[in-house]
C-alpha cells in the first residue's frame, strides 16, 4: 500500500471518528435540551397551578369580605310628594339590616347641599325598618353611608342616591333650523329630546312651548310628542306665518310638579349654553 493510500485511509478514519464523536455530543444535547425543557414546562405548570390557587383564594376572601360587609338589606327611596316642592325634593330613605347589634345607635351620614357630611340618626320602625328623611337639591349630588354604634363601629359602603330621583332628565335640543329673508324670519324647525330613567317622575315634563316674542307682544306654540318611553322622549315644532318680525323665540319647559324652565333658543342658543356648562 502506497502513502497516498494510507493518508486516505487515516484520513477517513478520523473523519469517521470525528461525526461519531459530534454525533454522541448532539445526542447529549438534545437530552439534555429535552430534560430543560421538560424541567421549565413543569415549572410553569406548577407556577400556574400556584397563580390559580392564589386567584381561587383571592376571590373566596373577597367573597367572605362583600358577604361579610352585605348586613344591609331592603334599601329604598320613598318620595314625600306633599312636601316636595320644584326647588327641593322630600325624600325617605328606608332600609333594614341582616344582623345589628342590639341597642346600637344608627346613623345615615349624608352630604348636604354645600358638600358639608351631616348625620342624621335613624328612626326604627316596629317592623325593623330604619328610616331617614332627606331634603335634596336638584342641583346636588349626594353620597350617603350607614354607620351603627354600639360596643363596636361599623360602617356601610358609601353610595349615591340615583340623580332620577331628585334631578330632571336631560333635556338638549337634537336640532335646530331656520330660514331668513331680509331679515326676516320665515320659517323655523325644532327638535328636543330627553333622554334618562325618572324613576321618581317628579321632573316629567307636561308641556313644552315656544314663545315667539315680537316688539309689544308674544304668541305661544306647543311642542307635538313624536315618541314617548321610560327613557327617550321626543319633541317637534314647525313654525312659520309669524304675525311680524321675531326679536327672540325662548323654548319653555313646564314639569309635572310645576316647576317652569324657560330660556332664549333664537338669535341666541342660550337654552344649550347653559345646557353644556351644567
Amino acid at each position: 500500500m502506497d502513502r497516498g493510500m494510507k493518508t486516505i485511509i487515516v484520513l477517513l478514519i478520523l473523519s469517521l471518528a470525528l461525526n461519531l464523536f459530534v454525533f454522541n455530543r448532539m445526542q447529549k444535547t438534545e437530552e439534555e435540551f429535552e430534560k430543560m425543557r421538560s424541567s421549565m414546562t413543569m415549572m410553569n405548570e406548577n407556577l400556574n397551578n400556584t397563580i390559580a390557587n392564589q386567584d381561587r383564594y383571592i376571590n373566596n376572601k373577597l367573597d367572605e369580605f362583600v358577604k361579610e360587609n352585605n348586613w344591609i338589606n331592603n334599601e329604598e327611596f320613598l318620595i314625600d310628594y306633599d312636601k316636595t316642592t320644584d326647588k327641593e325634593v322630600h325624600l325617605n330613605y328606608q332600609w333594614s339590616f341582616k344582623e345589628v347589634e342590639e341597642d346600637a345607635n344608627v346613623y345615615l351620614i349624608c352630604n348636604d347641599k354645600n358638600g358639608n357630611y351631616i348625620k342624621e340618626e335613624a328612626t326604627k320602625q316596629n317592623n325593623g325598618i330604619y328610616t331617614v328623611s332627606l331634603i335634596l337639591s336638584p342641583d346636588n349630588k349626594y353620597k350617603y353611608k350607614i354607620t351603627t354604634e354600639g360596643s363596636t363601629l361599623r360602617v356601610g359602603e358609601e353610595k349615591e342616591i340615583p340623580e332620577d330621583y331628585y334631578k330632571p332628565g336631560i333635556i338638549s335640543i337634537t336640532s335646530m333650523s331656520y330660514e331668513e329673508n331680509s331679515g326676516y324670519l320665515r320659517n323655523f324647525e325644532l327638535e328636543v329630546t330627553q333622554k334618562g330613567s325618572l324613576i321618581s317622575g317628579l321632573y316629567k315634563p307636561v308641556k313644552l312651548q315656544v314663545v315667539i316674542h315680537y316688539n309689544n307682544e308674544k304668541d305661544t306654540k306647543e311642542l307635538n310628542i313624536v315618541s314617548e318611553s321610560l327613557f327617550n322622549n321626543v319633541w317637534s315644532a314647525y313654525l312659520e306665518n309669524f304675525k311680524n318680525k321675531p326679536e327672540k323665540i325662548d323654548l319653555e319647559i313646564i314639569y309635572e310638579n310645576g316647576h317652569i324652565e324657560s330660556n332664549e333658543i333664537w338669535p341666541k342658543d342660550v337654552f344649550s349654553e347653559k345646557f353644556k356648562s351644567n
